[in-house]
């Protein structure tokens, strides 16, 4: 955690999902931000995704391999990792946005996170 004050509201099983990779790790709620965490599977050095509150435009839930199991968070300009490298981004209307792509395991997982975002 970046702030020792901070208390965990919920942390669960997810995969980070980018264009050509699925990055299993875990999804942590805390009451000032959401964290990414990477599973330590290869050892590849990846930085835990941490972002404010603040810094999120929008939430909606999303599909994943044809299933109602993820949720696409859009982030502005104040999103970032702890070790500086950033999302993948997506275009629409000629606006550039960072979003964060989470896949768990069923739809109950899902909701339960998308509710207390």
């Amino acid at each position: 955690l970046v702030d020792y004050t901070e208390d965990i509201l919920l942390q669960v099983p997810a995969e980070r999902v980018t264009p050509l990779l699925r990055q299993p790790g875990l999804a942590i709620i805390t009451t000032q931000r959401i964290y990414f965490e990477p599973a330590r599977l290869n050892d590849e050095g990846d930085a835990k995704l941490v972002c404010g509150f603040d810094a999120i435009a929008a939430c909606r839930k999303a599909r994943h391999m044809m299933e109602r199991r993820a949720i696409e968070i859009l982030i502005g300009q104040d999103f970032k990792t702890i070790q500086g490298e950033n999302i993948f981004t997506t275009t629409t209307n000629n606006i550039t946005k960072d979003c964060l792509r989470l896949a768990f395991i069923d739809t109950e997982i899902r909701d339960e996170f998308f509710h207390t975002l």
